[in-house]
């Protein structure tokens, strides 16, 4: 916006003190001179209008040097109006490149910290990955010595069972030679009284009188055969008491090797879920490597664009000094006219 009530008159004044000072009545210059006040378009708009008017006020009468001079002057001045305008398109294109690559470092800065946050996740992941794999192992470490506890039970069991069925098949052995004394017995007191009956039918009379021999000894006999009942009963009941010994210890042993196959389950599920864990690190190593590798070329494209900065800043410092060289120029044609004119 200009400033409120600036007249052609007064840049006009502006313009005549830069020009007795041999100082360019550029557009800054007068705006310098005027107080740093006034819109640019507005001073650009009269010093044109002053240009026209200075034209027009030109006559036949001047001198070579004047026109050369007044030709110099609107060619500078178009020069610095030109390089003004290309030094705004620069600034506004250096300005917008420096907002850009602030917000690109700004980014960069953001996606680094992100980056950074994502490095203390993956190590704390990693970390606690750690601390579950030492407790999986030692889990681990405590099933399988659960398991050959275990193992060790089931050989102590067969070994228990070998020998139940071994003292059983002692106890049926005996069984055997029990009920195999009792028949012969039985047959030779069968096959002795029919040896008596037949001896008895020539000798009833000796037998009467050995009647009662005969029957102490039956009674003995007799004893002795109670004896042996009572034996196979006992046997028998021994025998009972190991198939129900070995029925337990066949049972006990099942239990066992269930408890072993729930090991054997379990076991396996710890080791999968170490792999999945192992899986998971795997990942997470390679999101990191990727994260590294964009990190370097975000840095690599900084780079090139604070090196596109550096050529426009040197452009435009090159156009800086042809302006100066020419407005050194136009002082000397100015010293130069007035020696002549001396």
């Amino acid at each position: 916006m200009s400033r409120s009530g600036l007249t052609k008159n007064m840049v006009k004044q502006a313009r005549d003190v830069l020009i007795s000072q041999n100082k360019y009545p550029s557009v800054d210059a007068v705006r310098i001179e005027l107080g740093n006040t006034g819109s640019k378009s507005t001073i650009h708009k009269y010093l044109k209008e002053l240009e026209e008017d200075g034209e027009q006020s030109i006559g036949q009468n001047l001198s070579v040097s004047e026109t050369i001079q007044s030709l110099v002057i609107r060619l500078a001045e178009q020069l610095h109006i030109e390089a003004n305008v290309e030094i705004e398109k620069i600034k506004e294109t250096s300005q917008i490149n420096e907002e850009r690559f602030k917000e690109e470092i700004q980014a960069l800065r953001n996606e680094l910290s992100q980056t950074k946050m994502i490095l203390q996740e993956c190590d704390t992941s990693m970390n606690e990955q750690q601390k579950i794999n030492e407790i999986l192992k030692i889990s681990l470490d405590q099933e399988i010595i659960v398991k050959n506890r275990l193992e060790q039970q089931v050989v102590n069991l067969n070994e228990s069972l070998k020998q139940n069925k071994e003292y059983l098949c002692s106890l049926e052995e005996k069984f055997k030679h029990a009920q195999q004394s009792l028949d012969h017995y039985r047959e030779s007191v069968k096959e002795q009284r029919q040896q008596d009956l037949r001896r008895f039918d020539h000798q009833i009379q000796s037998l009467q009188a050995e009647a009662r021999q005969l029957q102490q000894t039956i009674i003995v006999k007799q004893d002795k055969l109670n004896e042996l009942s009572l034996e196979k009963n006992k046997l028998t009941t021994e025998l009972s008491i190991s198939n129900q010994n070995n029925k337990r210890c066949e049972n006990s042993l099942d239990n066992v090797g269930k408890q072993l196959e729930q090991v054997k389950q379990h076991e396996a599920s710890l080791l999968s879920e170490l792999q999945t864990h192992q899986g998971t690190i795997q990942k997470l190593e390679i999101q990191l490597n990727e994260l590294a590798q964009e990190k370097t070329d975000l840095f690599k494209q900084n780079k090139e664009l604070q090196s596109s900065l550096v050529a426009s800043q040197t452009k435009f410092e090159t156009q800086q000094s042809m302006l100066s060289q020419l407005q050194d120029l136009l002082v000397q044609i100015g010293k130069n006219e007035q020696k002549v004119e001396k």
